[in-house]
């Protein structure tokens, strides 16, 4: 660790953290992990109203995530001094600009369910739940039929995020709803 420290220091000129301490373990209700579980539990209770429209927010700002992260991998890679001597240089600005589509379709079912649980009463939630877990399910499979995703998370220019983000907020997803 403090090896890569010493290299950014001497290449780069700066200081930079690489890793952040860990945190202290702590019973204070502001943890992360304690306002994980608030929510695991309101989601569990007929009020979770509010729990549900978070993890919409979550899944949303995870496709936000994921895009964000292609469309700055393509500007990494029509910016790189290989792209410069590329031939056809209208092929790789189409390819960068098609990058958006390894994303699978995953559609509107989550979120729908989602905002359905977060307007439904007490007796309909375990059912949209349930649903919404199943969701979950189809698009982490939908995730796993695209091999090409999980590929970029290894490339010459670095890790994009793109698998590693949408893998985790459906993990997330799953474990507050299950």
């Amino acid at each position: 660790m403090e090896a890569r420290r010493a290299w950014v220091v001497r290449v780069l000129g700066i200081e930079v953290p690489l890793v952040a301490a860990a945190p202290e373990a702590t019973d204070a209700p502001t943890s992360a992990s304690a306002l994980r579980a608030a929510e695991a539990d309101a989601i569990s209770k007929a009020g979770g109203g509010v729990a549900y429209a978070k993890l919409r927010l979550r899944w949303d700002g995870a496709l936000k995530a994921a895009q964000a992260n292609l469309a700055q991998f393509g500007q990494k890679m029509l910016g790189h001094k290989e792209a410069a001597a590329f031939k056809d240089r209208e092929a790789l600005e189409d390819a960068v600009r098609n990058l958006s589509q390894l994303l699978p379709d995953f559609g509107s079912t989550l979120a729908d369910l989602l905002d359905a649980a977060h307007q439904a009463g007490a007796d309909e939630k375990p059912g949209l739940k349930a649903k919404a877990v199943e969701a979950i399910d189809d698009y982490r499979q939908k995730l796993a039929d695209e091999p090409e995703l999980a590929e970029l998370e290894r490339t010459f220019l670095g890790p994009i995020g793109v698998y590693a983000e949408m893998e985790a907020a459906l993990d997330e997803l799953r474990q507050r709803l299950a």
